[in-house]
């Protein structure tokens, strides 16, 4: 190359061109710089953002989860329900049946067919359908009707819901509930045609009624079996009689109320005339009621259950549960024989004897229970604490003197967090709300705080108890030192 002369004015606007040169370059990377951070910032956003939506994923699948399963849960409701049930669209067409509908028409294709076309082989609606008054008015109705001829069902109740949307308030279809009451239509008839023919012993069932109170006013089956037994015997018009109880089947019978002229009682069924004996023998064979009438005329004058009372007639009226014979009343000694009305007077005293009898043994073994569990709790080498929903100790041992120091008053209606060490109090009612989820929680650790200020080392189980609606609404603790 041959370097060619440069004047100072081409050197100067040379030297300017390459320092505005510089000076752009400079620029770009300053923008490339802050172009860069900006990419940053959004990739940043970007990555929360993923975040995120990992986060809103995970909780739609739980709700995905929780929903199907309720639909899980409330299709085996939905089969397991012992009333007929279908869901219909407003033209009458079968959307979806439970097993019992399945069971009662058969195994063939219900869906998409009319309930009236299935159940009746009907063309046109029934007469008297709620379904239809639901549709029209949007709100229940009821009726009852004879049931479908293809079953065995004598009479049925029919119910009808509106299913409306929740949004619009538009009717989407009906629910309809079929009822087989054909045994209660039945029980109805025979219990009018009972009333009809026995309104003259309209004295039987406040007799009856006060007998039943006794159920509700005494623990002891001795009182309300004589309570009952003297009001039977003043329905029947008996003179004589006696309740006898029975420990197991080859047991002679405890004769726990003795009625008779004399002041002498018989204590058990052995000690009775042969005639007697054979007579209760049959009874404990057959578990029914049995009357003999005239039985001067069939045995000697001399049967008689003590010496100043010879029998006539007599009535025995087992007290049977699940199908076990668990005690007698004896009746004797009407002025006219025994009949069927007496038969249904005693077997309804019979019934509410043999309650009586379960529900006074019932209340002995659940004190006994009581008992026992009391003794349990109370004698338990652990800590056992019992808390609401709100944290409140309504209950506990005696161990907390024990374990804490305390007296069970001092602790009692206070909250469960007075006795937790503080960093362990946020723990402990994240466990709760476990608890009152799924019902349990095994072998936590805590400290809890003595009276003293000092702490102690414990393991924790945990059960929820569920109130009468299903709800857990109390939490038991267990609680180990360790």
């Amino acid at each position: 190359y041959i370097m060619q002369p440069i004047t100072a004015k081409d050197l100067l606007t040379t030297i300017e061109l390459s320092l505005l040169k510089k000076k752009q370059i400079h620029d770009d990377n300053d923008d490339i710089y802050f172009a860069n951070k900006r990419l940053q910032a959004t990739m940043n956003e970007l990555n929360e953002m993923n975040k995120s939506y990992k986060l809103v994923n995970e909780e739609l699948k739980i709700k995905q989860d929780i929903i199907l399963e309720k639909d899980r849960f409330l299709d085996d409701v939905f089969s397991s329900i012992q009333d007929g049930i279908t869901i219909l669209s407003e033209d009458l067409t079968i959307l979806k049946v439970n097993d019992r509908i399945i069971e009662w028409f058969g195994n063939e294709n219900l869906i998409g067919k009319t309930c009236h076309g299935c159940f009746f082989n009907r063309k046109t609606p029934c007469d008297n359908c709620p379904i239809q008054i639901t549709i029209k008015t949007g709100k229940e109705a009821r009726t009852e009707m004879p049931g479908p001829p293809c079953t065995d069902i004598e009479w049925m109740e029919v119910y009808s819901y509106p299913v409306k949307s929740n949004r619009s308030g538009n009717l989407n279809g009906v629910v309809e509930i079929i009822r087989d009451i054909s045994e209660q239509k039945r029980s109805q008839k025979a219990l009018e045609m009972a009333l009809l023919s026995s309104y003259k012993r309209e004295c039987e069932f406040a007799g009856l009624l006060r007998a039943s109170r006794s159920v509700l006013e005494y623990q002891e089956f001795t009182v309300i079996a004589k309570i009952i037994f003297n009001d039977l015997k003043q329905l029947l018009g008996t003179s004589i009689g006696y309740v006898a109880v029975y420990h197991n089947e080859f047991d002679d019978g405890e004769i726990i109320y003795f009625d008779s002229f004399n002041s002498n009682e018989i204590s058990n069924n052995f000690a009775l005339p042969l005639l007697i004996r054979d007579l209760i023998n049959d009874v404990r064979r057959s578990k029914d009621i049995l009357i003999q009438n005239n039985i001067i005329n069939i045995g000697p004058a001399s049967v008689a259950i003590d010496s100043d009372s010879s029998i006539s007639n007599i009535i025995i009226i087992p007290l049977v549960e699940k199908n076990i014979i668990n005690g007698i009343f004896v009746a004797a000694n009407k002025q006219n024989n025994f009949d069927d009305d007496d038969i249904r007077v005693a077997r309804a005293y019979g019934e509410l004897a043999t309650i009586a009898l379960h529900y006074c043994q019932n209340l002995e073994l659940l004190a006994q229970k009581e008992e026992q569990y009391r003794l349990i709790y109370q004698t338990a080498a652990n800590l056992i604490i019992v808390i609401d929903s709100k944290g409140t100790i309504t209950d506990c041992n005696d161990k907390i003197s024990d374990f804490l120091g305390y007296n069970k008053n001092e602790v009692m209606s206070k909250p469960i967090s007075n006795i937790i060490d503080e960093k362990n109090v946020e723990n402990i009612f994240e466990s709760l709300k476990d608890i009152f989820i799924k019902g349990y929680s095994y072998n936590r650790e805590y400290r809890l705080k003595r009276k003293n200020g000092e702490f102690v080392e414990v393991i924790i189980n945990s059960s929820g108890i569920k109130d009468t609606n299903g709800d857990y609404s109390q939490i038991i603790f267990i609680i180990n030192n360790i």
